[in-house]
Order: structure tokens, then sequence, then C-alpha cells
């Protein structure tokens, strides 16, 4: 009977911190600038960000290629929430830049706070590789 107990507490522990993730992912996104027409006159890539895990979090800032742009702690809900546009997106460079270097940071709803950090590397007229790199924890005053 004991032994149950303690399987049952363990099992319980591990069903809370999988039910407690936080995790940004990055990926591309085009979006089309149409005439009055509807023809497409220019795409513009961006770097769409999505929370994957399970809690509520708020962007703060963010510091793209060295410059630091200001969030104003924006609501990103979870992607299991299934909220309609639930990113957050980047304007990537239509330049001759080639490689981009993005750092969000971000808080959940228990004031833990994180960054995140994404690049991406141009691989074609519009296409852009974009990686997304774990999680760290920062400090509350970034």
């Amino acid at each position: 009977m004991l032994l149950a107990v303690v399987i049952a507490y363990f099992i319980g522990r591990r069903q809370i911190k999988i039910a407690d993730t936080v995790e940004l992912y990055a990926s591309q996104l085009l979006v089309d600038n149409r005439n009055s027409q509807g023809n497409t006159i220019s795409r513009i890539p961006y770097v769409a960000i999505q929370n994957v895990g399970t809690r509520l979090v708020y962007f703060d800032k963010y510091i793209f290629n060295g410059r630091e742009y200001t969030a104003d702690s924006q609501i990103i809900p979870s992607t299991y929430s299934q909220a309609l546009e639930n990113f957050y997106r980047i304007e990537l460079p239509t330049n001759n830049e080639t490689y981009v270097s993005i750092e969000v940071f971000y808080h959940d709803l228990d004031a833990r706070f994180w960054s995140s950090k994404i690049i991406a590397t141009k691989s074609g007229p519009f296409g852009w590789d974009i990686k997304t790199l774990p999680r760290t924890k920062a400090h509350p005053l970034f």
C-alpha cells in the first residue's frame, strides 16, 4: 500500500511538471501585400514566434541584431488554447542581410523570467532557415 502511495506521488509530481511548461518556437511567415485589385505586389517575411508551452507568457522585449525593442508584456497564449493568431511576429529584412539574431525576453504567470534565442539565415529570395534555441532563465531586470 505504501509503495502505491509513493508511486502515485511521483506520478502526480511528473504530471504537474509536464503541465508547467514554458517554451517558444519560431517559424517563417510570409505575408502578401496586395493592391486594390487583390494582386500580390510584394511578400514580406516575418518570424512568427509561438508559445508552444502550456503556460500563458508575456513578451517584455526583444533584441533584434543588437537593437532593443519593447513588447510591453504582450500576452502570448499557448498554442493549446487554440486562440486565433496566437503568435508574435517580427519582420525580417528584405534587403541584402542574410543573418538575423533575435533574443526574446518574457515571463510567465508565476513571474518567472525567461529568454529564448532565435537565429535566422536567409536561404533564398524569400526563404529563411529559422532555428529556435532552448529557453534559459533570465534576470527579472533583464
